[in-house]
């Protein structure tokens, strides 16, 4: 005896086989789901720490519109820090180990603003990044303030300082991943890591930063110290 079955029947038959029991009481659990969790769930965003810079940049310029992030409103820069923090990633919560942050702000290769600290003002990775991005556009008086502009063009990257340990020469560095700090009496200078092509460079560049003479032997320290920074940067 053949059963003759509908070409609906049939077509619900195939998406039941293709999808399985599981795949239709979870598409009927979303139809039960309620607005707010749904809405929740487009909130659970994830930010890096480059782009929690590049928001508050938005939003030193007031180029939050509407001012919100995910769904999340934004009425200060606390507001901003609060929201970044509930919202970055889990690897930037590792503040076991944090000496300090640096903000870099650049265009077309060019640094436009710096800023950082090498003692941790927070518990917070998030808050430090979004406080060192404010000095950097309102303290770093070495280049041009940055308009806005320029926020489009710009290419954030944050620094974070894991270690710091004294150095004899800079014979000991690899530039590429080691950053380094100059200090003498009150003075100091610092150059992160990728700034510099060679240690020597990396040397010099500290010494215009802190005002030290380059004259003398350029690979000894009798007359500064040096320290040698090991760090993570997020590009």
């Amino acid at each position: 005896m053949r059963i003759r079955i509908s070409k609906s029947l049939q077509v619900l038959c195939a998406v039941w086989a293709l999808v399985g029991c599981d795949s239709v009481y979870a598409l009927d659990s979303m139809k039960n789901c309620s607005d707010e969790t749904l809405k929740s769930q487009k909130s659970a965003i994830h930010y890096s720490l480059p782009e929690v810079a590049m928001y508050t940049v938005r939003y030193h310029f007031g180029l939050l519109d509407p001012p919100n992030m995910g769904g999340l409103k934004v009425d200060s820069l606390e507001d901003l820090t609060k929201q970044m923090s509930a919202l970055a990633p889990a690897k930037t919560s590792d503040n076991a180990r944090v000496k300090g942050v640096f903000v870099t702000l650049s265009k077309k290769g060019k640094t436009r603003a710096c800023w950082g600290n090498l003692q941790a003002s927070s518990q917070n990775l998030v808050r430090d990044t979004v406080y060192t991005t404010m000095d950097a556009l309102k303290k770093d008086y070495r280049h041009p303030q940055i308009k806005s502009s320029e926020v489009n063009f710009l290419k954030p990257q944050v620094t974070v300082v894991r270690k710091m340990e004294a150095i004899n020469s800079v014979a000991e560095l690899n530039p590429l991943k080691d950053g380094l700090m100059l200090r003498q009496g009150g003075r100091s200078g610092v150059v992160l890591p990728g700034e510099a092509y060679d240690s020597h460079h990396q040397l010099v560049m500290c010494k215009m930063k802190a005002g030290v003479s380059n004259k003398g032997n350029r690979n000894n320290s009798s007359n500064y110290q040096l320290y040698r920074l090991e760090a993570d940067v997020f590009k």
